[in-house]
């Protein structure tokens, strides 16, 4: 069988390049073409696998995702981190419409289903276009990176301590950005018959933060302590790293929602080992994997 053409959308961050690996992988490399798009293709996107290459495809510029994905037979559609997604993601499904892509892997989030929040009231906009043009699509709803917690490296490694405003005993579900690759990998060999029309909830077990401490202190060794900061101080050290404010306050709203037990953010779902066939990565697995790069 000829390999597929795949081209992937906000391939730059980092679920797009987690994609990117996975497409590129052993398990996947002789059963895709993929078109990385970029907004930029003389930037470059570090090293690529055999199988991928860079193509120019903008989300502001229609007329360079028509080129892109004309003759695709999956596109992925990864949210890109501006303010403006709704509309960006909304004319990039226009546009696959409009070419005939047969099948799109959508990007979403979880709070769709109760519009909570900014991002939920980001996504549901995105998730009802695509079912009113009628396009074969699966949308993936993507929780909190696990990934994430590497912004505590430097409070882990130099005080033994976690800040964070959540509750530490308030449960949460999250997931690696290797495991979203896989699973669109996954899904876009699958193909469209198998998923077209399903939403997707691609999440770990459920932890806490004490047992995101606990985690850590087994692999470290030492003492690594969990420290409840208010909101506004969240925000404001979230921003000073280099969010911008909106994404610094709507991941603050997604962990109130956590305090709060809203369903979308604290059920866990087995819909990742149901595509790929085992768990999703556990806190446990991560924090034990990466370690290494917490005791520099």
């Amino acid at each position: 069988m000829a390999p597929k053409t795949v081209v992937t959308m906000g391939t730059s961050g980092y679920i797009g390049k987690a994609t990117l690996a996975a497409l590129g992988s052993p398990d996947f490399a002789d059963k895709f073409v993929v078109k990385a798009g970029v907004r930029d293709v003389s930037k470059g996107l570090g090293d690529l696998a055999p199988n991928t290459a860079l193509v120019a495809a903008d989300y502001s510029k229609r007329e360079s995702m028509k080129a892109a994905f004309t003759g695709a037979d999956v596109v992925i559609l990864i949210a890109p981190g501006v303010e403006n997604r709704t509309q960006l993601l909304i004319s990039a499904l226009e546009v696959a419409k409009e070419v005939g892509v047969p099948f799109v892997i959508l990007f979403s989030v979880p709070t769709v289903q109760s519009a909570y929040g900014r991002f939920g009231s980001d996504f549901l906009p995105i998730e009802q276009r695509a079912k009113d043009l009628g396009l074969p699509h699966v949308a993936c709803r993507i929780p909190i990176f696990t990934d994430n917690q590497w912004g505590n490296k430097d409070s882990i490694v130099g005080q033994g301590c976690i800040y964070c405003p959540q509750k530490p005993d308030a449960g949460f579900v999250t997931i690696t950005t290797a495991d979203v690759g896989l699973a669109f990998a996954t899904i876009a060999n699958d193909g469209v018959e198998k998923h077209v029309g399903k939403a997707y909830f691609l999440c770990c077990p459920k932890y806490t933060y004490n047992d995101l401490t606990k985690a850590f202190s087994d692999a470290l060794g030492k003492p690594v302590n969990y420290v409840q900061v208010p909101y506004e101080v969240a925000s404001q050290q979230m921003q000073g790293s280099g969010y911008p404010g909106w994404i610094a306050d709507g991941t603050c709203e997604l962990m109130k929602g956590i305090d709060a037990e809203v369903p979308d953010l604290v059920t866990y779902s087995d819909d990742f080992e149901t595509i790929v066939g085992r768990k999703a990565t556990s806190i446990q697995e991560w924090v034990k994997a990466c370690a290494p790069g917490f005791k520099a």
